[in-house]
């Protein structure tokens, strides 16, 4: 009898082993294909857009600057006619250390201010008038912050018109082709210190969708870089608010935070957004870790004095210390995204120092030959 009993329970202790087991190797192959698919779900995403690269030439915006500068006879375009009206062999180089073509020039200079008879005369007593008027403002001004003047304003129509130095560069992103596989670009952006931050930015009607769809709306978990579904498109509010996923694999956001260093800063403190028609360069001047809900976001603001209050905190509060002056006419970016803690995200915020004309090279040879 006693026999029997430990056969029973040698028996039971067998078969719950081997269900242990059974069920050991269950939950093993089913996080192996977890982690399979996750994988491929990564890879999938990161090959899409480094397939879109292929519409992007960025490098010579700075990482060639210097060689340019230093090489003139290379300077030269040999796909873009002599008898263009933007002499292409003119390349300089500006304070920000950007490639353009030709001098810099007023943005006054650019416009038809001529006038004809009287209404281009005015008269001395007018004139002394006006400077008396002025002379008395000046010392109201000296007791306030002298006013600063934005890069950029958005006109009547919703175009966007270039205030104080215009600097033309050739075209580096091809805007036609990527419209067509998705018409809801509305720039690119690239990182200059961190290289692989080089992705199309995208916006739509909410802040949801492109958390989980990638630029060819396909469904990954990559999601895409995009502009907060409130923001003017054109960048010339305050603060345009940009989202992306902070990756394990490293790509979309997943590099930003290396910013946390300050040697990432000091290798270029520069990010550019690249529009159809303009093309913007940002100086860095906060990187930060702040709350889900921050006044980080806040895009809008009812007084000057309110933003220049807030951009002096963003600049007090950034881990990396920044010199970068502030003002209340500075548009400003701010690139977020999210941390290991649900309730942190990492934001880096950069001001807008210059915009560009754009010049497409193939456009003006074929305006040039018709």
């Amino acid at each position: 009898m006693a026999d029997n009993n430990k056969k029973g329970k040698s028996k039971i202790g067998s078969i719950i082993r081997n269900l242990v087991l059974i069920l050991a190797v269950g939950i093993f192959c089913y996080s192996g294909y977890q982690l399979i698919t996750i994988y491929m779900e990564y890879k999938e995403g990161s090959d899409e857009y480094q397939d879109l690269e292929k519409y992007v030439d960025v490098a010579a915006n700075s990482a060639n600057a210097e060689t340019e500068k230093q090489t003139p006879e290379d300077k030269k375009d040999p796909d873009v006619p002599e008898e263009t009206e933007i002499n292409m062999e003119e390349t300089n180089v500006d304070e920000f250390g950007t490639v353009i073509i030709g001098d810099l020039v007023d943005s006054e200079e650019l416009e038809d201010t001529k006038q004809e008879g009287s209404e281009a005369q005015v008269s001395l007593n007018e004139k002394e008038t006006t400077q008396s008027a002025e002379s008395s403002d000046a010392t109201e001004k000296s007791k306030k912050e002298k006013e600063a003047t934005p890069v950029i304003e958005e006109k009547e129509d919703g175009s966007v018109k270039i205030l104080g130095k215009i600097g033309k560069v050739k075209k580096r992103v091809d805007f036609e082709e990527l419209k067509k596989i998705n018409p809801e670009i509305i720039g690119w952006l690239y990182v200059e210190a961190i290289d692989e931050i080089n992705y199309p930015i995208v916006q739509t009607d909410d802040n949801v969708y492109y958390l989980s769809h990638t630029f060819k709306k396909t469904d990954n978990i990559a999601g895409s870089i995009f502009l907060d579904c409130d923001t003017k498109p054109n960048f010339t509010e305050a603060n345009s608010v940009i989202y992306g996923h902070n990756m394990k694999n490293g790509s979309m956001f997943g590099k930003l935070n290396q910013f946390y260093d300050e040697e990432t800063y000091e290798k270029s403190k520069y990010f550019w957004i690249y529009t159809e028609d303009l093309y913007y360069k940002y100086e860095i001047f906060s990187c930060t870790e702040v709350g889900a809900i921050s006044e980080s976001y806040q895009r809008q603001f009812e007084t000057k004095w309110e933003f220049e209050d807030y951009l002096k905190r963003m600049q007090e509060n950034s881990i990396i210390k920044t010199d970068t002056e502030l003002t209340s006419a500075d548009k400003i970016v701010t690139l977020s995204t999210c941390t290991a803690s649900s309730d942190v995200r990492f934001v880096v915020q950069g001001k807008l120092v210059r915009a560009y004309q754009v010049v497409d090279p193939d456009k003006t040879k074929k305006n040039t030959e018709k």
